[in-house]
């Protein structure tokens, strides 16, 4: 096997890959990226003790210290691939994602404003569908049956479900 800093340079890589392709809106390359660095993780700390594997008592302290450098890794890319996952639409896993950071990290603020961001744009997205069924529906009556303060907000609420997320 490689030692840990090659393994670690691996995962950094794919990690700053995805990364790159987020920011390049190469969502599918970056969720794969994402993937494979999280397998990397994974392997890695298998390696370093975790999950049946032994550690010489020697380099324990040096392996708490690995794991722990790995871990950051594994919170870096799960935020990664939840970035993505929110610009695929794809809300539910990236929540998922950001759920498994809170876990590891609960003060962690990108986190929670990431958390915000796709909580938002699933509201709006579940908005922007029940807008769309009723103007399927043909309910051209139902605004008569209205207030005007109950049309204008509800006219609100349609403009708002018509504006793209960002």
């Amino acid at each position: 096997y490689f030692g840990f800093e090659v393994r670690l340079m691996c995962v950094k890589l794919y990690a700053n890959g995805a990364l790159a392709q987020v920011k390049l809106n190469d969502l599918n390359g970056a969720a794969k990226s994402c993937n494979t660095g999280l397998h990397l993780v994974k392997r890695n700390l298998s390696l370093l003790g975790e999950g049946g594997g032994n550690v010489d008592v020697d380099v324990g302290n040096v392996a708490i210290h690995q794991r722990a450098l790995v871990e950051q890794w594994r919170v870096r890319i799960l935020l990664r691939r939840a970035s993505a996952r929110l610009a695929s639409k794809v809300y539910e896993a990236a929540l998922e994602d950001l759920a498994a950071v809170l876990e590891a990290e609960p003060r962690n603020m990108d986190a929670a404003e990431l958390k915000r961001k796709v909580e938002e744009a699933m509201k709006m997205s579940k908005l922007r569908a029940n807008a769309a069924a009723a103007a399927d529906e043909g309910e051209a009556g139902f605004a008569d049956a209205l207030s005007p303060k109950e049309n204008a907000f509800w006219r609100d609420v349609l403009e708002k479900a018509r504006k793209p997320v960002t």
